[in-house]
């Protein structure tokens, strides 16, 4: 383990001991959708963020200057007997946690990415998302889900924290995020190409034609 990332780790473990209390902001990660489909052996692609929401006074995230460092954990939740969708590859924010490190790999497997990212120990202030109304979204990173082979079998992912590291920082906060973020799921279903559909409902008007002729020709006026 990166000296760097250690040191992270254990200072998330000590302040844990003692967390300041801000009940007007509440955190959670989020996807752009809820449920995902595609073709056998298709990839769908999954924008992961990490919400701030403010019901009064000032963004937490600006009012500290940012992440410093963020903490995600992608995994597979929900397995279909036959063939589970997987983890493929991702794109990590890059942009912004831009430290030589980042992102770091805690885990990487077809059914979970541990993913560590960040900030360019340089840098003057981390991101701190867009957004109005109260909501904040800072982006985390893209993650490739390969899509399983039977169709209608569905794979659910949950996007959560690892409860055993506090890694989720803002650059002058004394206290991690960590304990605060909500997880949230996601899920990918395999669907039949288009023409098969296609070819499946005229099957069945065609059969429902050809007995309702059988009917009349038994039921004559």
């Amino acid at each position: 383990m990166d000296c760097r990332h250690l040191a992270l780790a254990v200072a998330g473990v000590v302040l844990l001991l003692c967390p300041a209390a801000h009940g007007n902001s509440t955190y959670s990660f989020a996807t752009d959708q809820a449920l995902y489909t595609a073709l056998p052996g298709e990839t769908v692609t999954v924008n992961v963020y990490l919400m701030e929401t403010t019901t009064s006074g000032g963004s937490r995230l600006v009012d500290e200057w940012g992440l410093s460092s963020a903490q995600v954990t992608i995994q597979r939740s929900v397995e279909p007997p036959i063939a589970p969708a997987w983890i493929s590859g991702y794109t990590a924010n890059t942009a912004e946690f831009s430290d030589l490190i980042s992102p770091w790999e805690n885990q990487f497997l077809p059914s979970v990415l541990d993913l560590t990212q960040f900030v360019d120990i340089f840098a003057p202030s981390g991101p701190t998302g867009v957004g109005s109304g109260g909501v904040r979204s800072v982006w985390l990173l893209d993650a490739n889900i390969l899509v399983g082979a039977a169709v209608g079998e569905t794979t659910t992912f949950t996007v959560e924290d690892n409860p055993f590291f506090d890694e989720t920082l803002t650059f002058l906060g004394l206290d991690p995020l960590d304990p605060e973020i909500a997880s949230t799921e996601f899920s990918v279903t395999a669907v039949p190409e288009p023409m098969t559909v296609v070819a499946t409902s005229m099957g069945l008007i065609s059969l429902g034609v050809e007995l309702l002729h059988r009917r009349r020709r038994c039921n004559p006026c």
